[in-house]
């Protein structure tokens, strides 16, 4: 059943070049699950979030051959190329995770599931993370678009995907089980200012270099 939908007026946009948004969550490599959702144009390398370095629980959009990839160092997962990484309208997105097995990992869009185009695994396993996750970065490429709500979930949620997408409208995730850090883009901030309260925990984001909040959301 779709979660009830509430006042969603704000995101963050940025600009590709060197915004980011820098936290303390999500420091420790442990099975977890991403809700956010994204819009972007752009087709190349385009890096969500990271944990520390390219290797380091990082996820880009286009990595290579318009894949969507997960990169871990010595293992990385590429999922089949999805027009809603850069068609330029919002879309959700759902990365679970899985921190023993690279193989488990799976990665949803509008509440549907992606094929796996690709698995590097040369037997070892995840790297662990050395910072809190950075949004709107992978350490190599910085996210040129915007991001909304973005939540990490304890372990794995893939089985209310549906519930998150909501029908393509954010709704409010107060209350859900094992949601850790909810980042809401600016609702609850004024839609001003230069810095993103968690929601759910205590790790505030702080938008550095530019990174906006903007009225632009997924509707």
């Amino acid at each position: 059943m779709p979660l009830v939908s509430f006042t969603n007026a704000y995101s963050v946009s940025f600009d590709g070049t060197d915004d980011h948004a820098t936290t303390g969550a999500d420091d420790t490599l442990a099975t977890k699950t991403y809700s956010f959702w994204a819009k972007s144009t752009d087709t190349s390398q385009n890096g969500v979030f990271n944990h520390g370095s390219t290797g380091k629980g990082a996820f880009t959009f286009n990595y290579s051959a318009g894949r969507p990839t997960l990169h871990a160092t010595s293992v990385f997962r590429y999922w089949a190329d999805n027009a809603g990484q850069d068609d330029g309208n919002w879309h959700h997105w759902l990365l679970f995770i899985d921190s023993s097995d690279i193989s488990g990992c799976r990665l949803f869009c509008d509440g549907t599931e992606l094929s796996v185009a690709y698995t590097h695994d040369l037997g070892g396993s995840m790297s662990a993370y050395s910072t809190g996750i950075t949004l709107g970065f992978d350490a190599s490429n910085y996210f040129d678009g915007n991001l909304d709500e973005f939540a990490i979930f304890d372990g794995d949620k893939t089985g209310i995907v549906s519930t998150l997408y909501n029908d393509g409208v954010p709704a409010d995730l107060t209350g859900l089980s094992g949601l850790e850090h909810w980042w809401r883009m600016g609702d609850n901030d004024g839609g001003t200012g230069t810095t993103v309260t968690d929601q759910a925990g205590d790790e505030n984001a702080a938008l550095t270099n530019g990174a906006a909040i903007e009225e632009d959301v997924p509707s």
